[in-house]
């Protein structure tokens, strides 16, 4: 049956036949509200507007409707076959249906409005300028939605099979689902937002581009490879972004507060001016990366491979509160200006770190080697610790408040400028500990090896009321060294090397073997040194007076040209030599167990 005529008019009517049917009202609107047409085989109808509301547009072949204005609230618009739908607005509100057992093609010009239910057996394209959906569009097969300028979903969208989304913009809120069976593109050249419990997913890979990106509270899965990509700026608070694979995150800036950024895989994290993780999380079952040129602020936040490694690159990094950075292995950070750290930087294996400026009040360990290097200044308030050898290299390095520098195995430390280990602070290793600097201050501090202490200051080596002891052998060069009421012990060989003066007074100097002293004036104003084998002390004035005390296991061998050993006492088991140019003993007492 084919019927051509204008105004059609079966509102509330019965129209059926068991082949096809076709209307063409020739620019005239067609009316089926509360209506029921049905054909057997094909539906086509042409009309300006079509109204559908409550109405039912059903064939067993393919319906095809074109229509400048397409009302289908309440209504059906459905076919065993495909259906395809031309029109410049299209409103399916209510329990409004547009079914196909085959494929669905919707062209629509302007607005497409949907509350009611789009699907398909098999493929759905779906063309409009722009498109509210809050009901369902559910396809069987693939899916394409191409929405030129703006694309709002506060329902479900979701396809069986892979999805394409292309849109101007794109909104989804309200709990709203876009989802895919297979692999699911998204490009939006404007600005797109997941919010609101909302939710993006797909079981094959996922590709999101857009010009910024909101997923404020909202989910973004994939249980294949992920990729988002921004433009602008990526905003993830409170929400989740994460896949079984790997995942790949571009942008200019990404804002994770309170969110997790989660790869069973590979994670690589790129924003070009900064990224906040503040608790959030961003983590990894394979190897990190994570590369700004902004800052990175990880205040009470958590970065971690958990079976592989870590690599951090930073114009600046927080990590304050209860920040953690951990690597399962290796951990790799470069920080061009400031890193503060009052959490925990950690690795399975090596450490390696670098930064412009470094204040640490937390715990920076490493499980294996660990090597830092700062430009400037370090400041470290908290722990710096490695099971395995250690290398510290900064422009300067002050410790204090109990910090605690230590190694299991050798550590190495040189500073361009001055090193201060203050506040009952220590500096330890298990293996050598080599320390070098401009200046060296231990006041009231530790410096301890269980290997050999080799010390070198270019100006002054400061060890007022502190303590330097090695396990082994210990050597200190400076231009002075101060060690008032301080305590130098050395389990085997003590060389004390100063091109100025070399002062104990009031403190200790203990050696377990020999013992070399070099210095223009060496003071012991009661103080004492104590040497278990062969002393040699060469000073150009050595003052041993206040009952100060020299004492050698063995020889003991003095060359000074001007000697105070007033109230003191210079003694040797062995054979004791003197030679001075002027000598004042008063009070004093020079003893040899040996020859004198």
């Amino acid at each position: 049956m084919q019927t051509t005529q204008g105004l059609i008019d079966n509102a509330g009517g019965l129209l059926a036949t068991g082949g096809d049917l076709s209307f063409d009202t020739q620019g005239r609107n067609f009316r089926s509200a509360g209506g029921t047409l049905v054909a057997g085989g094909a539906l086509s109808i042409r009309s300006a507007d079509l109204d559908n509301t409550g109405g039912h547009l059903i064939g067993t072949g393919r319906v095809n409707v074109q229509a400048s204005a397409v009302t289908n609230t309440d209504g059906e618009i459905s076919s065993q076959g495909d259906v395809g739908v031309t029109s410049q607005s299209l409103l399916n509100a209510g329990q409004g249906k547009l079914v196909a057992g085959g494929a669905l093609g919707i062209d629509n010009a302007a607005m497409l409005s949907s509350s009611g239910t789009l699907s398909s057996g098999t493929d759905i394209v779906l063309n409009s300028a722009s498109m509210d959906n809050a009901g369902k569009l559910q396809s069987g097969g693939g899916l394409a939605v191409n929405a030129s300028q703006s694309l709002s979903n506060t329902g479900q969208i979701l396809a069986a099979g892979a999805a394409q989304v292309n849109a101007g913009t794109f909104q989804q809120s309200a709990g709203a689902t876009l989802g895919a069976g297979s692999d699911l593109t998204i490009t939006v050249q404007g600005a797109a937002s997941n919010l609101a419990g909302s939710t993006i997913f797909s079981q094959g890979s996922l590709t999101l581009d857009a010009a910024s990106l909101r997923n404020d509270g909202a989910g973004i899965s994939a249980t294949k490879s992920l990729s988002v990509t921004v433009a602008g700026g990526l905003s993830n608070q409170a929400g989740h972004i994460q896949t079984r694979d790997v995942l790949a995150v571009s942008a200019a800036s990404v804002d994770n507060s309170g969110g997790t950024v989660l790869a069973s895989q590979t994670l690589d994290l790129t924003a070009a001016t900064g990224v906040v993780n503040r608790a959030g999380q961003m983590a990894s079952g394979a190897a990190l990366r994570l590369q700004t040129t902004g800052t990175l602020d990880n205040t009470d936040g958590q970065i971690g491979s958990q079976s592989a490694g870590l690599t951090l690159r930073a114009a600046g990094l927080s990590n304050d509160g209860k920040g953690v950075v951990a690597a399962r292995t290796d951990l790799d950070i470069a920080v061009q200006s400031a890193l503060t750290n009052a959490g925990s930087i950690s690795s399975g294996a090596t450490t390696t770190l670098s930064a412009g400026n470094l204040s640490n009040s937390g715990t920076l360990q490493s499980a294996s080697l660990l090597n830092v290097t700062v430009a400037q200044r370090l400041t470290n308030r908290g722990q710096i610790v490695a099971n395995g050898d250690s290398t510290l290299h900064a422009g300067s390095l002050a410790q204090d408040s109990g910090a605690l520098l230590a190694s299991q195995g050798k550590l190495n430390v040189h500073v361009d400028g001055a090193l201060s280990n203050s506040g009952v602070s220590v500096i330890q290793s298990q293996g050598v500990l080599q320390i070098t600097a401009a200046s060296l201050a231990n006041d009231g501090s530790q410096i301890a090896s269980a290997g050999t202490l080799n010390l070198n200051a270019t100006s002054t080596l400061s060890n007022r009321s502190g303590d330097i002891r090695s396990a082994t052998d210990l050597s200190a060069t400076a231009a002075q060294i101060d060690n008032t009421q301080g305590h130098i012990t050395s389990a085997g060989a003590l060389n004390l090397q100063s091109s100025g003066s070399l002062s104990t007074a009031g403190g200790t100097l203990i050696a377990g073997g020999t013992a070399q002293f070099r210095a223009d004036v060496l003071d012991n104003t009661a103080g004492s040194i104590s040497i278990g084998q062969s002393l040699d002390l060469q000073a150009r004035q050595l003052r041993n007076n206040a009952a100060g005390t020299i004492v050698a296991g063995a020889d003991a061998n003095i060359v000074a040209a001007q000697l105070d050993n007033s109230s003191g006492v210079l003694a040797s088991r062995q054979v004791l030599t003197v030679q001075s140019d002027s000598l004042n003993n008063a009070g004093g007492r020079l003893q040899s167990l040996g020859d004198a």
